[in-house]
């Protein structure tokens, strides 16, 4: 179909070997090509691999070299980023606003909601900042409508005299690397190429599946549509939403087993994936009880619980990605602890700690029950000190512990999920509510192991697998009726729902 010449989309699973095809494509054509990813360190394995008539580079870095000689005489206006006081301090905020009779901002947080508005408008297509990019973080979510209404038109005006701020070769207020890149895009580039190769398009967001729509060259996106985890930051899953005259599966996975690729397919079933997973007959694979050094998160607050248990148990643990969003939660909890507003977008808008625990009892604010329980049973200023002291290597540690979010790309032999990626809530008619962003958590999760999961209790119900059972690869000669049932061979559905 890459031959075809016309657009094409490639579904692939987990573990599926999509940049080898991408570059089994490229090596079969003399064609221009351009192969575009987010991450640059598969940007830089990737120059490594395609042949000379490609050209590899992130997406930003495309940005950034067609417009950085507009900036010259500020070079740092595009290499650096605004936090939200800079925004309060260029803006001249002093006023405290009060939203209701209990709910009030004060001009630094109303700089940071301004600076998280640009920031959800840059990853858009619109031409310039408006309502639908203010983002409800926190607290502002509880606030009623038609508190907010004068405000939110307030905002919009601050986040455009912002905006054109930053992309004024003549002011110092910074763009940083999501402001060039959506400088770029709204001058509407032409890339002069025969065909472009989108890596993990799931990934992308409006600014740039824009740009692409605009080519007058071949696009081939490829991705898994149900590893998109990015909606937060703007991301919509192009994999979902473009439309291609031509659309392809890679689905047998090569770095796991039958056992891994069958769990796999049930959860995928939940997300209305009719494709079943393949697993790797060469890999022997297992679902259950291995006792694994890699611990995997949904949430911050259950990677700072997996730190505190490791350092319990006198064991060194490393965190994926560095611990800088670890620290930064821990000092918002602080800043609350001493009435000072928090730049935390989960705890945006509490005017102190107290507040924050009373809001955590109620079932709108569950998910900060967690980081209460640590804050409740230990001091947060000792966890952060605790921090510093993790190894500087990943083979130093005794555990190795990763959001989800950080694990992407990544794979080890044997992994865990932790306790925090979801409690099932039956509903009266006997059927469980989850929303498909945590489904899809639990199958990146699960797909970053190459020989063992070991499931939290949690998955273990929701997948309907009975938490004593350990399951081995159906296609193996000695596994007993203890495997799970085979789904290649099933027209029924794997799991009830």
């Amino acid at each position: 179909m890459f031959n075809t010449l016309q657009d094409l989309k490639i579904n692939a699973f987990a573990g599926a070997g999509k940049t080898s095809t991408l570059h089994f494509m490229a090596a079969n054509t003399n064609r221009m090509g351009l192969y575009l990813a987010f991450n640059k360190s598969i940007v830089t394995d990737a120059i490594k691999k395609f042949p000379c008539n490609v050209h590899c580079r992130t997406i930003h870095a495309l940005a950034m070299s067609t417009n950085a000689a507009i900036y010259n005489s500020m070079p740092g206006k595009l290499t650096n980023s605004m936090n939200g006081n800079a925004v309060t301090m260029i803006l001249d905020l002093q006023h405290k606003i009060n939203l209701t009779k209990e709910f009030s901002l004060t001009p630094r947080s109303q700089g940071f909601l301004v600076l998280e508005t640009i920031k959800k408008f840059m990853h858009s297509s619109d031409l310039r900042p408006a309502l639908n990019h203010i983002p409800l973080h926190g607290k502002l979510q509880l606030v009623p409508i038609e508190h907010m209404s004068d405000f939110f038109q307030q905002v919009v005006h601050w986040a455009n005299i912002l905006w054109d701020k930053m992309i004024d070769p003549n002011d110092p207020t910074l763009l940083g690397f999501e402001g060039i890149l959506k400088f770029w895009a709204l001058s509407n580039p032409i890339l002069t190429y025969d065909f472009i190769l989108l890596d993990e398009a799931q990934d992308s967001n409006p600014v740039i599946l824009d740009v692409l729509a605009k080519q007058n060259c071949q696009i081939i996106y490829v991705g898994d549509k149900h590893q998109q985890l990015y909606e937060w930051r703007g991301a919509v899953n192009a994999m979902d939403k473009i439309a291609t005259p031509n659309t392809s599966y890679l689905t047998c996975s090569f770095r796991f087993g039958t056992a891994i690729a069958d769990v796999a397919t049930r959860i995928l079933w939940l997300l209305g994936e009719r494709t079943v997973v393949q697993g790797n007959n060469e890999i022997c694979s297992m679902v259950g009880p291995c006792n694994p050094k890699t611990v995997l998160c949904r949430t911050n607050a259950g990677a700072i619980s997996e730190f505190v248990s490791a350092v319990q148990a006198k064991k060194r643990p490393f965190i994926i990605g560095g611990t800088v969003e670890l620290k930064n939660y821990l000092q918002s909890v602080t800043a609350l602890k001493n009435d000072m507003p928090s730049d935390h977008p989960e705890l945006f808008g509490f005017s102190s700690w107290d507040e924050v625990v009373e809001f955590s009892e109620t079932p709108e604010g569950g998910h900060l029950r967690t980081i209460v329980n640590i804050v409740k049973t230990h001091d947060e200023n000792m966890l952060q000190k605790i921090l510093e002291n993790t190894p500087e290597y990943e083979d130093q540690a005794d555990v190795v512990i990763s959001t989800v979010h950080k694990a992407k790309g990544r794979e080890w032999e044997y992994i865990r999920l932790a306790n925090d990626y979801f409690t099932p809530r039956q509903t009266e008619d006997g059927f469980y509510n989850l929303n498909t962003a945590e489904v899809r958590l639990l199958y990146v999760a699960i797909t970053r192991a190459k020989v063992g999961v070991e499931l939290s209790e949690s998955a273990f119900q929701y997948l309907q697998i009975p938490f004593d059972k350990v399951i081995l690869d159906s296609n193996k000669e000695d596994n007993d009726s203890s495997c799970i049932k085979d789904c290649h061979n099933s027209s029924e559905v794997p799991v009830t729902v």
